[in-house]
């Protein structure tokens, strides 16, 4: 074993024979390396990532195996793992090649000033009104034009140059919503990301207040956001580190939460103000009852926990009325703007209102009524016209629970057998999306085991069959409807 620099050592193995050997030596280290150990009372972990080459498949001396596994290092380190290793292949060139590439862009980024900053509109789903901003960092290249940070972040991180460009993102965003705050008379937040690497800085507090001092910005319109895999990496060490820039005025947050491994006894114990809904489980929750479960759970998380919920990636209006059901605070996404350059977010600043369609105004009792044969629909509604009911129709039961995510309804009323899913299906979903509305099946097809199965489950409050009587279905509703009205007395109790 011999040492190459301040953080990179080289193992030779002469005598293994298998990939097996090999795997289990490389298994071996990575475990003994990640032990945590004492320094200054400071539990302190390692993260190791290992690159390794194979004589003579990948190089018949030493010069080249080294070029090799050092290519499988960088490879490693990209990955996004914290701890692994990596076999040397052929493309593994391409890939350093690339970094050193890209490396140097950023080098001249950062010495010409040719990094932006972009700002995505946070607004409460309530109002309406913009509350902040999340700053997104671009390059302006003389050539390629405007580079997203997809392209140029992990390089940052594994070149360590994401701390000079960070410190940048950090004044820079200070510096421009005061700005904002005194053209506008208008507070609102800006949100910065933090990497892993800069949660390792010893001045990191100096800095952000250092910048807070230059732009004479309130530290309580600055928010610090950290990803779940950040805060996991050290948690004793990231906990004090929260402390001291709560004890700043600061806000901070968790971004995209619930697609890391934080643990929910730590959670507690974390200084939060805000949990952003990531955009996975944003995009198919009025349609997919699972998302739209953990996006519930997500929204009485934080409100149990004292935090605000943001969602993010909010595309439709749909998924938008979803989550003001469920008294989901904040959302960001393209439904309102996408990031824009400063100018443009004043602009939207100085407007001040949410980009979406005036809601229909109806009457306190909402009847969804759902079938693919539009007589029926027709029919139902021809009865239904003297009653003081607001009435939807949908012809599917996917455009059913696109009108829920968008209207308040108490009532449901829906045919069992429609092309793509059933009435059952399609109530089951309802129960585990919007568990106040009362659910009624109506058929012509009795098929006495499944509808007996969705009633006793609690999918169903009632089964009625085709062809109706229309006195006894009237008096059925509102049945529904006073069950309804029962259960939001009780809730509100």
């Amino acid at each position: 074993m011999s040492r190459l620099s301040a953080d990179t050592f080289v193992i030779a193995l002469p005598d293994l024979n298998t990939r097996e050997e090999i795997n289990y030596i490389a298994q071996s280290i990575l475990i003994a390396t990640h032990k945590p150990y004492f320094y200054n009372n400071q539990e302190i972990v390692l993260s190791v990532g290992m690159g390794i080459a194979v004589y003579p498949l990948d190089g018949d001396d030493t010069e080249t195996l080294l070029k090799c596994a050092d290519s499988a290092v960088v490879d490693a380190k990209l990955s996004g793992e914290s701890n692994n290793f990596r076999y040397f292949s052929s493309g593994m060139n391409a890939k350093a090649l690339q970094l050193l590439t890209m490396g140097a862009e950023l080098r001249n980024a950062i010495d010409q000033n040719r990094f932006v900053l972009y700002y995505q509109p946070q607004v409460n789903i309530l109002s309406g009104h913009i509350i902040g901003a999340e700053a997104l960092i671009r390059i302006n290249h003389a050539e390629r034009g405007i580079i997203p940070p997809g392209e140029f972040i992990s390089v940052a991180e594994e070149t360590g140059l994401i701390i000079p460009i960070g410190e940048w993102v950090i004044r820079e965003a200070c510096r421009q919503v005061k700005q904002w705050q005194n053209e506008t008379q208008k507070k609102c937040v800006v949100a910065v990301n933090l990497s892993a690497m800069q949660l390792l800085q010893p001045n990191l507090a100096e800095i952000i207040q250092s910048a807070l001092d230059e732009s004479e910005l309130d530290p309580q319109y600055l928010e610090l956001e950290f990803t779940e895999s950040a805060i996991m990496q050290n948690v004793h060490k990231t906990i004090d580190i929260m402390q001291q820039f709560k004890a700043m005025g600061l806000q901070l947050s968790i971004d995209d939460f619930g697609t890391g491994y934080s643990s929910l006894a730590y959670l507690k114990q974390f200084p939060l103000d805000k949990l952003k809904i990531d955009q996975s489980f944003v995009c198919n929750l009025t349609q997919d009852p699972t998302d739209a479960a953990i996006v519930q759970s997500i929204v009485s998380l934080g409100k149990l926990l004292g935090m605000t919920t943001i969602a993010e990636g909010v595309e439709t209006e749909a998924q938008l009325g979803y989550l003001r059901s469920i008294h989901c605070k904040e959302m960001q996404g393209y439904l309102f703007s996408r990031p824009v350059p400063a100018a443009d977010f004043l602009k939207l600043l100085k407007q001040d209102e949410i980009n979406q369609a005036e809601q229909e105004q109806q009457s306190g009792k909402v009847l969804l009524l759902v079938d693919d044969e539009e007589n029926v629909l027709m029919s139902l509604k021809r009865i239904l016209r003297l009653e003081d009911y607001s009435v939807l129709t949908a012809p599917s039961a996917e455009q059913a629970l696109e009108i829920m995510a968008q209207h308040p309804v108490n009532v449901v009323l829906s045919d069992q057998r429609m092309p793509g899913m059933s009435g059952v299906e399609f109530m089951r979903r309802v129960k585990i999306m919007y568990p106040e509305v009362v659910r009624m099946i109506l058929s012509g097809y009795t098929e006495v085991d499944t509808m007996t199965e969705a009633i006793n489950e609690g999918e169903i409050f009632q089964f009625i069959t085709k062809p109706w009587e229309n006195e006894a279905l009237l008096m059925q509703i509102a049945a529904a409807f006073e069950r309804y009205e029962i259960q939001r007395q009780a809730v509100q109790r």
